[in-house]
């Protein structure tokens, strides 16, 4: 062996290139990386003492099923029909074996196994005699296709836990009349009540399962969370609960959905003081609530998501609540509604009652409008939008039903106001004749995309991709989506007249399977 592999950080940095990341588990057409960084490291464990342990600590470091775990127990052995159990008792030798491998383990993200008997968590992790089974792990992921068991889910929890992701079943669950019915809600009490109990360095906690009472006392308690994300954990119900939340000291990262709570007029002060970031799911009049009990005077990011229908004039009235406090502080937000927006009135919709409002925040970078229409902004409109945020790096316009629209004069606006734009998403109508191009082009601008359905006069392709080019002169990632066959073929020969685009594509060869869109994707619009 070379002397240089005998100093830990020239090691280390070479195991690096074997270590596994989140995408390297999701994406399927992956999996011979996964095979092959575990295979060299089995291999390089095996090769001298001298890098055995490092080795095997990489190896081991994370893993996404119980399968390599309980194979550590000899009496572990399949029972036929490609299922496993145990077929002997496990003698006090059998852990210590078990434990000297599982004290590598770092990360566990835990999926469901069809090939494990339901009696296994109940024979392993209920008979065991040690409190705790992972000493080192530090992130527990628990994924939704499976269900949860109390007794392997509480084997996770130990004091170096430092992330926990609780996700089951459904995307999202309903409130029921009796929540105290369902099993997996009565495990998320257990879970959290033993969190409460030895993570006391946790700093990081997700459950998508269906809060229960119980659990909203239990949460404020964890008085080491940084970041919360209850979004998908169906609606916190209790006021009282909910301040108690604001008093955590720790807390700068705040995910809730807040469906029907009805907050107090009299609201203890100096609540939510050290967040940063705030995600709520909510009607306006909830959402309103919310922003005017936050003390904090660091709100960077806020993001508001509506699942139903609202009247704009609500969201003109949430939006203009806002404390001056957040909206000088505020660089990123976000307003999505994926139900729609609807006027009193029986006319469209108009985008500044919502945008107006927000254009009192003076250093936002980053703005997202995700809307439903019929709505109605004009050229004017983007330009008084743009101007308002002189450091705006990233914006985005997004019309999912068919309203008025900007033109590509608009881009002309984002070009001449707004000197740090890199990225740029439109709801764009490109019918209209174009003016003579400007001389301010933006050259920090890389990505431009033409979201909704982008109308263009057929024939007009190159035109307008050298106008485009004109503007954007380092483009590198342009997205169309439009519905009809001769626009999708005018839009395919606007990008061929941008430069920078071919010479993307000739740096890549040729498109790798990440980058291609998935068959899944609708084939009557058009992307690349």
């Amino acid at each position: 062996m070379h002397h240089a592999l005998e100093i830990d950080e020239i090691l280390q940095t070479i195991l690096q290139y074997f270590t596994l990341h989140d995408d390297d588990y999701s994406a399927r057409h992956r999996i011979w990386k996964l095979r092959i960084c575990r295979r060299t490291l089995a291999y390089l464990a095996r090769t001298c003492k001298a890098l055995s342990n490092s080795a095997l600590d990489t190896l081991w470091e994370r893993q996404s099923s119980l399968m390599p775990v309980l194979k550590l127990f000899p009496t572990f052995q399949t029972v036929g029909k490609g299922q496993y159990d145990f077929v002997a008792p496990i003698e006090p030798e059998h852990w210590q074996r078990f434990l000297s491998y599982s004290r590598r383990i770092q990360t566990f993200s835990f999926s469901a196994d069809g090939r494990l008997l339901p009696a296994v968590y109940e024979r392993v992790f209920r008979a065991s005699d040690h409190p705790i089974l992972f000493p080192a792990l530090q992130r527990m992921i628990w994924s939704r296709n499976c269900p949860i068991d109390e007794g392997a889910l509480l084997a996770f929890v130990s004091p170096s836990l430092r992330i926990a992701d609780i996700q089951s079943f459904g995307v999202r669950k309903f409130i029921s009349q009796d929540p105290t019915n369902s099993e997996d809600r009565n495990v998320l009490d257990a879970l959290l009540h033993s969190l409460s109990e030895l993570s006391l360095q946790l700093e990081d906690l997700k459950i998508g399962v269906q809060l229960t009472p119980t659990a909203e006392r239990i949460i404020p308690t964890l008085h080491s969370i940084q970041a919360l994300d209850l979004s998908m954990a169906g609606s916190w119900r209790y006021v009282d609960s909910f301040y108690a939340l604001g008093r955590m000291q720790n807390l700068t990262e705040l995910h809730i959905s807040m469906l029907t709570l009805h907050m107090e007029d009299d609201v203890p002060p100096g609540l939510f003081k050290s967040l940063r970031t705030l995600y709520v799911w909510g009607a306006p009049a909830t959402v309103g609530s919310v922003l005017r009990v936050v003390a904090s005077n660091q709100l960077r990011v806020l993001q508001v998501k509506a699942g139903y229908s609202y009247p704009l004039e609500e969201w003109r009235e949430c939006l203009a609540s806002l404390p001056p406090r957040l909206a000088d502080s505020l660089i990123e937000f976000r307003l999505e509604c994926m139900r729609g927006l609807h006027s009193l009135s029986d006319t469209a919709g108009h985008i500044m009652c919502v945008a107006a409002p927000m254009m009192s925040c003076p250093n936002l970078e980053k703005v997202a409008f995700d809307l439903e229409g019929p709505l109605h902004a004009s050229d004017a409109d983007v330009r008084q939008m743009v101007a308002a945020w002189e450091k705006l790096r990233e914006f985005r316009l997004w019309f999912h039903k068919s309203g008025e629209g900007p033109t590509l004069q608009s881009l002309v606006s984002c070009a001449d106001l707004c000197s740090d734009l890199c990225e740029l998403e439109l709801s764009v109508d490109a019918r209209t004749a174009l003016q003579s191009p400007p001389a301010q082009i933006r050259p920090s601008l890389t990505r431009l995309a033409f979201l909704g359905n982008a109308k263009i006069t057929v024939g007009q392709g190159e035109t307008v991709g050298k106008y485009i080019h004109h503007l954007f002169p380092n483009l590198r990632d342009f997205d169309v989506y439009a519905w009809a066959a001769e626009e999708n073929e005018t839009w395919v020969t606007a990008k061929k007249n941008i430069p920078t685009l071919s010479a993307m594509h000739n740096e890549s060869g040729y498109r790798s399977r990440e980058a291609s869109p998935s068959p899944s994707e609708d084939k009557s619009s058009f992307r690349t």
